[in-house]
């Protein structure tokens, strides 16, 4: 292990600095496997159920713009608005499990504003109190690489 060691003269070979080396070794291969990929990222679990959570309702969302949701069950489907307003309307749909709720949303675009398809993944984490969602979104199978994304529930009614 004294290899990875810049310095390899006798005086190196002292039990000490040798063991010193090799936990510096050790420290440098951990370091380097877990920014290789070796650690990744840590698996998203659910936390406890929120006893009454009801998410039917509207919800601001800078990511997606506004949002309309249902919630049947543990089933939630809804529509959204987006910033423009035209070909960044869409649907989303998802599942609800203890304190995330795991989403499909699809934009059906606007060929006449030259806003293409889009579809994608990504996954809420609700406050305890249910009046905010916060998590990730991506695109086609992937759940993390659109960005962040936060709901809060808005105080417009909307009509059934």
């Amino acid at each position: 292990m004294t290899a990875l060691c810049l310095d390899r003269s006798p005086r190196h070979r002292h039990p000490s600095r040798s063991a010193r080396c090799v936990g510096l070794t050790l420290l440098l291969l951990t370091a380097l496997s877990v920014g290789c990929g070796g650690g990744g990222a840590p698996e998203l679990k659910p936390g406890p159920a929120i006893a009454g959570l009801n998410l039917s309702g509207g919800f601001d969302c800078q990511e997606f713009g506004f949002m309309k949701l249902r919630q049947t069950g543990r089933t939630i489907q809804g529509t959204y608005e987006g910033i423009r307003k035209t070909g960044d309307n869409g649907t989303i749909r998802g599942k609800i499990e203890g304190d995330l709720v795991w989403f499909d949303w699809i934009q059906p675009g606007d060929i006449n504003a030259a806003v293409w398809p889009k579809q994608g993944k990504g996954w809420l984490r609700v406050s305890r109190d249910g009046q905010t969602l916060t998590g990730r979104w991506g695109y086609d199978d992937k759940r993390d690489d659109g960005g962040t994304i936060s709901l809060r529930r808005s105080d417009f009614v909307f009509d059934e």
